[in-house]
């Protein structure tokens, strides 16, 4: 197999939900001390408005990020506020919006999707939640526009009783995001690498689909909320070190 050459060209980000505690300036700015170019950003840190554009704008001068998702967003069978979402990630540039959509609002955004150009990406939650399998996803967008895909979050999915290699060919080219996570032999979350996914067989699928460089791959690390410093650190050299091996 050939080995990968041109890591830099990987979007690896980081979902700012993994700073949560924090203030979003003050996320940024760890994330920028990170020497990760890439975020997404959590709902819980900013509410998508066109008033708030103008300012991220200024934040990704600042903090040399840019921003390409931003979620999980909750998305009913309301053609207004879906537009007014859809216009909030024209005007930041964002290409992907990370969501939790009810099934009834799908229709709506068969119609304008197209014209945006944006893509919606299910967030897969744990077991029990309406998106927590492969096929239960898949049996909800299979009619749908092909920009409705999935937000792939490995812990969850895992949780799940899923395999998360099998998720990459199952959806292929409608894997548009994935959320990062790897969990212990309790199926908590834990440093990203030194769980028990199979992260480098999932790096090498993604490889092979061409979607590793596609998809957005963004590090969404849950432990310890008031100090995540030193693992998210410690799951970015893990992270490097898998994508070297492949």
């Amino acid at each position: 197999m050939k080995r990968l050459t041109n890591i830099k060209e990987i979007k690896l980000g980081i979902q700012s939900y993994t700073f949560r505690n924090f203030s979003f300036e003050k996320a940024l700015e760890m994330i920028n001390k990170l020497g990760i170019n890439y975020v997404e950003i959590s709902a819980r840190h900013v509410s998508p408005s066109l008033e708030i554009a103008e300012k991220l704008a200024e934040y990704e001068k600042i903090y040399n990020i840019r921003f390409l998702s931003h979620g999980v967003n909750p998305i009913h069978k309301d053609r207004e506020n879906i537009i007014k979402l859809l216009e909030f990630a024209k005007q930041t540039n964002i290409s992907v919006l990370t969501a939790d959509p009810d099934p009834d609002s799908l229709d709506i955004l068969d119609d304008v999707l197209d014209e945006y150009k944006i893509a919606i990406a299910i967030h897969n939650h744990g077991p029990g939640h309406r998106y927590d399998t492969i096929r239960n996803i898949l049996n909800i967008i299979k009619d749908h526009n092909e920009l409705i895909g999935l937000c792939l979050d490995t812990g969850h999915l895992a949780r799940a009783g899923d395999d998360i290699v099998d998720a990459v060919t199952s959806f292929d080219k409608r894997l548009y995001s994935i959320h990062l996570k790897d969990i212990d032999v309790n199926k908590k979350d834990t440093i990203i690498g030194e769980g028990i996914l199979k992260l480098e067989k999932f790096f090498e699928k993604l490889k092979e689909t061409d979607l590793l460089y596609r998809s957005l791959l963004t590090i969404e690390y849950e432990p310890n909320p008031e100090n995540p410093l030193p693992g998210v650190k410690r799951s970015i050299e893990n992270i490097y070190q898998l994508l070297k091996k492949i």
